[in-house]
């Protein structure tokens, strides 16, 4: 305790060549108290603490450095209990320390509660994951980004994961916060149940996506952010559960996927559309927009997008819309254009510049579908398909073309 130092080193190139295991009853399964803490994987071995306790799992009260220069680094809980950190931490690499200025570790931290008081640097370029308690599908708290100072030491993650397919599922979710910048040279997946983007994500590795899936809302702050990938997808999902209760709000964001398709999904949505702040879609791939479950929650406008004419494909609705889209901005896409809804009402010119079935255009509504006047549907060489009562319920299902 105090300025004592403990010290836990190994040269040993296994997966548990550092394995620390503590089981309590009540709490504080592992305690770490030492002014300084220095358990050092320098032989391309792993490092473990497991623990097992109701309350606390792991207690980190001194400054405490847990390094390995590419085996696995491990902080498992079992229990749904607190991981207690009130010391600054070292993961993966750090700056003056012999054999570990650098780390390819992967870094997983299993807990699904936590209690942060000071600094935790991550300096690794393997990949980072934050998870639940083994024994639970959900977190306690809330999760916020900034509880991590991310990239140290000159180390980019490669990969980014926090939960997984059951923290976003509908049932005792958690809010997560993403509110701070992040770069990936790798994928970024997020799993929550609302979310909220205040700042940027950026993923450099070639062809990497980027999921962000809420189970309920998922929003951004009101000051312009973009997301950025080197020709990956780009998915952003509100109602991911397909409850019918997740609003997407994408007030002032731009996507810049290059090559990479980006898909929006939410039962409703409720962005700021004013001049100059809409939201952007930009890059050569596609563009979808559609429901959490069958149907959209409420009618759609695409005068609520700035979407590049770069895009090689726009796709509104699934199959089983039935609620109304107007497209009320001119549009024009490098390649196929798909609407699904009830009603469908072309308010502006449609076109399509690629070439052949490349540009096709489909419109497809159970109910009517009708073009303004003095506007048109272009494309190169592509179909036009205008199918209205598709459901063949024979009570509407009129198309209207006006001069």
């Amino acid at each position: 305790t105090g300025s004592s130092t403990l010290s836990i080193l190994s040269s040993n190139a296994a997966t548990d060549a550092i394995y620390l295991s503590g089981t309590s009853s009540s709490n504080q399964a592992i305690r770490l108290t030492h002014g300084t803490n220095k358990i050092h994987a320098t032989g391309g071995g792993g490092i473990t603490l497991q623990s097992d306790a109701m309350h606390y799992n792991t207690v980190i009260e001194g400054t405490t450095e847990i390094l390995a220069n590419s085996g696995d680094i491990k902080l498992l809980a079992t229990q749904d209990s607190n991981l207690h950190i009130h010391a600054n931490l070292y993961l993966g690499s750090k700056s003056g320390v012999t054999g570990l200025t650098t780390s390819s570790s992967d870094i997983t931290i299993q807990s699904s509660n936590h209690s942060y008081g000071s600094a935790r640097y991550i300096a690794t370029t393997g990949t980072f994951t934050v998870l639940p308690a083994s024994t639970q599908d959900d977190f306690s708290l809330a999760i916020d980004v900034n509880d991590y100072s991310w990239n140290q030491n000159s180390q980019t993650m490669s990969g980014l994961t926090i939960g997984k397919a059951s923290t976003a599922d509908g049932t005792s979710d958690q809010t997560v916060n993403i509110n701070a910048d992040l770069s990936v040279n790798g994928p970024i997946t997020i799993y929550g149940g609302a979310m909220t983007l205040n700042n940027n994500l950026t993923s450099t590795g070639s062809g990497s996506a980027i999921l962000l899936q809420a189970s309920g809302d998922f929003s951004t702050d009101t000051s312009a952010q973009t997301i950025t990938t080197n020709n990956g997808n780009v998915s952003i999902l509100a109602d991911s559960d397909g409850s019918g209760a997740g609003q997407l709000n994408v007030d002032y964001l731009t996507i810049n996927p290059g090559s990479g398709n980006v898909v929006y999904s939410g039962e409703t949505y409720s962005w700021i559309t004013s001049a100059g702040i809409l939201p952007t879609i930009n890059g050569t791939g596609t563009f979808t927009i559609q429901s959490g479950d069958d149907n959209m929650g409420q009618g759609f406008n695409s005068v609520w997008l700035s979407l590049n004419s770069t895009l090689t494909g726009l796709t509104i609705g699934k199959t089983t819309n039935t609620v109304g889209v107007t497209i009320g901005s001119a549009t024009t896409i490098a390649g196929p254009i798909t609407v699904y809804g009830g009603d469908i009402v072309v308010n502006q010119n449609l076109n399509t510049t690629s070439g052949g079935v490349g540009g096709d255009v489909l419109l497809k509504g159970t109910g009517d579908i009708e073009l303004a006047a003095n506007k048109s549907i272009t494309t190169t060489g592509g179909d036009v398909i205008l199918w209205s009562n598709s459901d063949n319920s024979g009570d509407n299902g009129y198309i209207l073309l006006r001069d």
